[in-house]
């Protein structure tokens, strides 16, 4: 039993410094994008990050999504931009019903997706200028944001959530604890987010967004973190 429960205390020992001290960097990729950002702790002690993206602020917070089942944890990325509209619209992606963040489901009507996006996209509005936002969001391809999950354009904000990564599985199954690797936010996440926020916005203002901030990060193919897992 002696060995049993060393080797226990060892996995424990060990999750924990995974889980907690190499969360602190996790950011580091948006930090070299956007290099006069600050970083400190959000949500679920994980990194918070607050910028400006072309003269906006910009709010950047990770959550450990824990509430869909038969499925890894998956560490979600949102993103606030401080870019107001004159109306709602609520966009969710490949839903599961689980999702922590639809906030949609309290607006007042639904819209069909936009044309070309996948017949599974849940679409909820509120206001007169919800129904042109829409209609132009069938400009932009989803499938060049893989990793963009939701879409929240609001009189306050534009906001996105993409997915990261998933919890390593041996850590999770044997100890019920969500860690992540250092790299689960690495420049191709950080590239699609940004380009995303600047592609979502020109759609939901129906005009272009400010000169882009020259950008030092580069594209690679990203794994698909909506497999199932067991």
């Amino acid at each position: 039993m002696v060995p049993v429960a060393l080797l226990l205390w060892w996995r424990i020992k060990h999750a924990y410094r995974d889980e907690h001290v190499g969360r602190e960097g996790l950011l580091d990729a948006f930090v070299a994008a956007l290099p006069d950002a600050t970083v400190d702790k959000g949500p679920q002690g994980l990194p918070r990050l607050r910028g400006r993206l072309d003269g906006a602020a910009l709010l950047v917070s990770l959550h450990a999504d824990t509430l869909a089942l038969r499925t890894l944890p998956t560490l979600r990325l949102e993103a606030r931009w401080d870019r107001p509209h004159n109306a709602v619209v609520d966009v969710m992606l490949d839903p599961s019903g689980t999702e922590y963040f639809a906030e949609g489901l309290g607006l007042g009507g639904r819209a069909a997706p936009p044309e070309g996006w996948p017949d599974t996209t849940i679409v909820q509005v509120s206001g007169i200028e919800a129904v042109p936002i829409v209609e132009r969001l069938s400009a932009v391809d989803p499938r060049a944001f893989p990793a963009l999950k939701h879409i929240l354009v609001s009189r306050d904000e534009l906001r996105l959530t993409m997915n990261c990564a998933r919890a390593d599985r041996q850590t999770y199954r044997v100890l019920r604890s969500a860690t992540f690797k250092p790299d689960a936010v690495g420049p191709v996440i950080v590239k699609q987010t940004i380009d995303a926020l600047r592609t979502l916005e020109v759609a939901a203002s129906g005009a272009p967004a400010a000169g882009p901030e020259e950008s030092t990060v580069t594209a690679a193919p990203a794994a698909n973190p909506n497999e199932k897992d067991f």
